[in-house]
Parts: structure tokens; sequence; C-alpha cells
């Protein structure tokens, strides 16, 4: 059974008063400790302390793979997820592929009505309107191979998180985003905040796996090759389609053109085991890091 993830309404640092979204001054902006990431300094303290205790109990490296977004780089990334449409399409398209930007005509488009070019596609908030442009939210990621690329976010941290993520004043935004968290406390710093900041320990939580079972692993597990059908071979189509404009047909047949844009993902992100043309456990790992790098939200 999947854990449902905390998810609090947010309240903004003072700090971000008069501020435009994704407009951010650079004295408002603090560096979190991990590589170049940014957020407000408020939300980065927080972040700081969490990831302090985090890495301590858990003994993990981690990564971030979103942290501040300008409004151009939240604009062109939901440019990239959707297009505009007339009322009737927006109207009968699922609600969780559309999304209606109210302020599209300042920014010289005819319509409100968004949906998303391909379902498939993660989701994207209206420009303007990201947490990320507040400097409020971070997407996680971890090292744990041999490469140098970030790794998706495994169960074990997130349920961490899930535990100890309101002892920080963090909590998810999206239950479909296990990567995705942000900063709600506003000026309230929490006192875990304060006592890392004034050198004191924080003694690990007892229990930091709550109860309900392990939440739904990101990872496929099925084989495909050469011969396979089905929905998993639509959403690696879509996928490459989506990542290295690959140009394939998503019809759920895993044909030679398939096999052979997968021998050329495998070369060009030196999956181990070479290119083969086969989907298996290293390929979908493959596709999940370098989704993670190019598809949040």
């Amino acid at each position: 059974m999947a854990l449902v993830l905390p998810i609090k309404p947010v309240t903004k640092p003072s700090t971000l008063n008069g501020l435009t979204n994704g407009q951010l001054p650079v004295d408002v902006l603090a560096l979190i400790g991990i590589g170049n990431a940014l957020m407000e300094k408020t939300a980065a303290r927080a972040f700081r302390a969490m990831f302090f205790s985090l890495r301590y109990e858990l003994n993990v490296v981690l990564k971030e793979v979103g942290d501040y977004r300008t409004f151009i780089e939240q604009l062109n990334l939901f440019l990239s997820r959707y297009k505009p449409v007339d009322f009737e399409i927006y109207n009968t398209t699922p609600s969780a592929h559309r999304k209606y930007w109210g302020a599209a005509a300042v920014y010289g488009y005819t319509s409100v009505y968004w949906i998303k070019k391909d379902f498939t596609f993660a989701t994207a908030a209206v420009p303007g309107t990201s947490n990320h442009g507040w400097g409020l939210a971070l997407d996680i990621a971890e090292e744990y191979d041999d490469d140098a690329a970030a790794d998706p976010i495994r169960d074990t941290v997130v349920l961490w998180i899930i535990a100890n993520g309101d002892r920080f004043g963090i909590c998810a935004e999206l239950q479909s985003e296990k990567w995705h968290w942000r900063y709600y406390c506003g000026d309230a710093i929490p006192q875990a905040v304060l006592d890392y900041e004034a050198g004191i320990v924080i003694p690990p939580n007892p229990d930091p796996t709550p109860p309900g079972g392990q939440i739904n692993v990101v990872y496929q597990t099925v084989e495909l090759r050469k011969g396979s059908v089905g929905p998993e071979v639509v959403r690696i189509q879509q996928l490459m389609n989506e990542i290295s404009g690959s140009g394939l047909t998503a019809d759920g047949q895993f044909g030679s053109t398939t096999e052979t844009a997968v021998k050329n993902w495998q070369s060009f992100f030196k999956v181990s085991g070479g290119p083969t043309g086969v989907v298996e456990a290293a390929t979908w790992e493959s596709f999940i890091e370098v989704w993670l790098k190019t598809g949040k939200p």
C-alpha cells in the first residue's frame, strides 16, 4: 500500500513580501550546501538543517535536480509541456493534464486554456505560480552508483522525510512527486532548525519509518526487448521522444526502430552492459535519472 505524502499549506517568509515569483533578487537567496543550489534564505536554513540530520542518520549522498527557478525558466518548462487549446478541448481533457493560465494574454498567448502536449509528461506549474519561483521548493535526488549523474530518490529517504520533515517545516507538494519538497513555515523557524544552527545535536527519530507499508517504487522491473508489446513499450517510446527526440511512433510495438533508439540511448548515456537494445534494470534506471534532470515539475 502506498504511503500518503504530507502536504500542508505554505506560508511565505516575509523576505518575499512585495517580490515577484521567479524574479527574486540575489540578497534573498542562499546556498543550501548541495552543489550550487539556491533557495530563499529562510527555506535554505530549513533544508540545510534537515539534510544534516538526514545524512547523519542514513549516510546518504544527496543531490538536487531543481532549486530556485526564474520566471523565464518556468515559462520555457511550461511551454515545453503544454499547448494552448480552445475551451471545448480543454473542457474534455482530464484535469490532471490541463492548466488554466489566466495571465497568458500578458505574454502574447491567445488562449488561457492549456493541455499537455503528451499526457505522459510530468506536470509543470503555470508561469509565475511555482514554489520553485519563490525559492521554497526543491527536487531532491541522490548519488549512489558509479557515475556522476543524479540518481532517483529512494524510498528509504522518502520515508525518512515523511517521518521527519515536519520538524524542519518541510512537506511534499504533490502526491505524485516523491522527489518534490517545499518549506512551508514562513518566519516561524522550527526549533529543529534553530537547534542545528546553535550546534545542538538533534537526536535521531526513534522510529524513522512510519507505519503503513512501503511507497510505490519508481523503477520498472519488466524487461523489454524486440518483440515486446504493451503500455511499458509506449512509455519508453514516449520518454525517448520527449528527451532525445527519437521520433518514434508510440504504438507499443518494440520493433527494429525502437531497438535502434534504445541502443543509441544506451551508447550515449553509457548504460552499463553496453548498447544491447534490451531495456533491463540499468536502462530503466538511466531513463529515470535523465528524466529527473529534464522532466521535473
